[in-house]
């Protein structure tokens, strides 16, 4: 999850009733037309969906339609991100609890979800094969609320990303290895793997200014 983002182009959240207008970067409409356009960017992903299905990934496409449709939300509405459900303290204290898990479909900017995405359509597919779609739709929001509910407890800065789901889906994937490894081949090497990124995206979070970390936990 990404907390309190700043670079060259930020938007306000706008006004809201607890005084906390924090920032988050929002890449603008331009921009995001220049990386291939939005419109054409949801035509393609949802023929994918509907190619993949017989696939067993077909939650796997609709969770990355959505992310993908809450960010051209996002630009539509010029940055507003607590109109769309930001993960504020103040106002889930105030009895907007849905923040909890709305917080994990928006991104700071482009290359946050890009990169959510990105991870999302790596681990997802796999982790949709061996659990089932049920068990998989668990996982994704389990893990996306209890990423959400460390970083009430422990970050007070807003945050938003769906890395938190992500990290359970890894989890998730890794436990499943790890209790059938003399069942599947290589297991120790994926293992090691899994590790590895484990350890690289830990040391990129404590490097590394507006990351909240708690919510990779």
């Amino acid at each position: 999850m990404w907390s309190n983002m700043c670079s060259k182009k930020c938007l306000m959240f706008g006004s809201i009733q607890s005084g906390v207008p924090p920032q988050f970067c929002l890449i603008g409409r331009k921009e995001f037309d220049r990386e291939g356009g939005f419109l054409s960017s949801i035509e393609s992903l949802f023929k994918n969906i509907q190619r993949n299905n017989s696939n067993k990934r077909f939650w796997t496409d609709v969770l990355l339609g959505a992310n993908i449709l809450a960010y051209g939300a996002q630009v539509a509405s010029k940055g507003r991100l607590v109109l769309w459900g930001a993960k504020v303290n103040s106002l889930i204290r105030e009895g907007q609890i849905w923040r909890l898990v709305t917080s994990s479909f928006l991104h700071a900017n482009i290359l946050h979800l890009m990169v959510n995405c990105y991870s999302l359509n790596s681990i997802g597919p796999p982790v949709e094969r061996l659990v089932g779609p049920s068990r998989f739709l668990e996982i994704y929001f389990s893990s996306a609320l209890a990423s959400s509910l460390m970083s009430y407890r422990f970050c007070p800065a807003p945050s938003l990303g769906a890395s938190g789901a992500v990290c359970g889906l890894v989890g998730a994937y890794a436990v499943y290895i790890w209790r059938n490894k003399n069942r599947i081949r290589s297991a120790d090497k994926q293992l090691e793997r899994i590790g590895y990124v484990i350890a690289l995206n830990m040391v990129i979070g404590l490097t590394t200014k507006g990351i909240d970390n708690w919510g990779h936990l």
